[in-house]
């Protein structure tokens, strides 16, 4: 769904594709923050704290400079397979020693 072909994609209820964490998380909150309770903290500390790890997730975890072929970013310790399958070519394969190495990395 997403045009760039990565994680993550959101369709509205029109149809249309928005993505990227914090933009996604931005209209979110203007379009269904008013019921009940705001899905943003009110306070900048919290606020700034929730966009801070939408940030490091963007940058350093799901990294799009990171997915080129024979590399994979972070993230795809948590769901590319260690071995080719029908939805994983020799080139997105990812061994169990590289798996925990960026499992470690996320934890740091």
């Amino acid at each position: 769904m997403n045009p760039l072909k990565k994680v993550p994609a959101f369709i509205t209820d029109e149809k249309k594709c928005i993505f990227e964490s914090f933009v996604i998380m931005q209209y979110l909150e203007d379009k269904y923050g008013h019921f009940g309770a705001p899905l943003m903290p009110s306070n900048p500390e919290d606020r700034a704290l929730v966009n801070l790890l939408v940030r490091v997730h963007d940058i350093y975890i799901s990294s799009p400079n990171c997915s080129q072929s024979g590399f994979s970013h972070t993230q795809g310790a948590m769901y590319l397979s260690p071995y080719v399958t029908l939805w994983s070519t020799a080139d997105r394969v990812m061994e169990a020693k590289v798996r925990a190495d960026k499992i470690a990395e996320i934890w740091k």
